[in-house]
């Protein structure tokens, strides 16, 4: 819940509808996109879509992959970042190795 929480104010307060893409501050003035951190918010979005069945995270990160995929020169400096996002994205599932299952915090009573 906290990432999801998380996500969701970075959403509301640096998502850049205009570019499709995360801000690296709150403020709009002057704003600057980072490539490979929104490229890694991409996989995030992703897996909250995955964990949580919403089907608005994976869409907006089919539109995040999709801003970034249009800065060739960019790609060509961080191809990996952005091969490993697009790929998970795709394919719609979550990365090998990582395994998530629901925890019970109750203590015994």
């Amino acid at each position: 819940m906290l990432a999801a929480e998380l996500l969701q104010f970075a959403v509301r307060t640096m998502w850049d509808e205009k570019a499709g893409r995360f801000r690296d501050r709150v403020e709009a003035a002057d704003p600057v996109a980072p490539f490979e951190l929104n490229c890694h918010a991409a996989c995030v979005l992703n897996r909250l879509g995955l964990i949580t069945g919403d089907a608005a995270y994976h869409a907006r990160a089919g539109r995040l992959l999709e801003s970034l995929g249009m800065e060739s020169p960019l790609h060509e400096i961080f191809g990996a970042p952005l091969a490993l996002a697009a790929t998970e994205i795709a394919d719609r599932r979550l990365p090998a190795g990582l395994e998530l299952s629901s925890v019970d915090w109750q203590l015994p009573g």
